[in-house]
């Protein structure tokens, strides 16, 4: 599965329309703060619908965030309604696991406030006495690559997408 990935991020080339799942972060260097984005997965769009898709339901975000909200939603096509249902109930799905249930808890209950989150080492901390800190930490990686968690300000630092 990995190798088909792999195979499938090299067949990605300029000038090709890609789906990007990651996340924006922020720098502070000698122009002031540089934004740039940390990318998990690239994936090569197969048909351009995809493209009027994201611009439909883009035009139909900014209508809901600003209030102006027309009278009924863009249609979406089968596989993107299981794919906005997968990701709805992916804390669920996260918590499958006893390890990455525990896990999921205590990023849940960290102050979501603090915009680095919470390190690996304090999650190991708090679960020491339960789990080992490689599985602790192969767990939270398991779950940064299936989206439950991502990385804010290093590799060491994450935050869940549930909360």
């Amino acid at each position: 599965d990995q190798e088909e990935d792999v195979t499938k991020r090299t067949d990605i080339k300029e000038g090709d329309y890609t789906r990007v799942v990651g996340n924006v972060r922020s720098n502070q260097s000698a122009n002031g703060r540089e934004k740039f984005v940390v990318a998990f997965q690239l994936i090569a769009l197969e048909n351009a619908n995809e493209i009027t898709f994201h611009m439909l339901d883009t035009a139909w975000a900014h209508l809901v965030n600003t209030q102006k909200v027309p009278t009924a939603a863009p249609q979406q096509t089968q596989a993107q309604s299981q794919a906005h249902a997968a990701a709805a109930a992916a804390p669920a799905a996260a918590a499958a696991n006893p390890l990455q249930s525990a896990i999921l808890k205590v990023f849940e209950s960290a102050d979501q406030s603090n915009e680095a989150g919470t390190s690996i080492t304090d999650v190991c901390n708090q679960l020491a006495g339960q789990y080992a800190a490689a599985d602790v930490r192969a767990a939270i990686e398991s779950m940064a690559a299936d989206g439950h968690l991502y990385s804010t300000v290093d590799e060491e630092h994450y935050q869940s997408t549930s909360a």
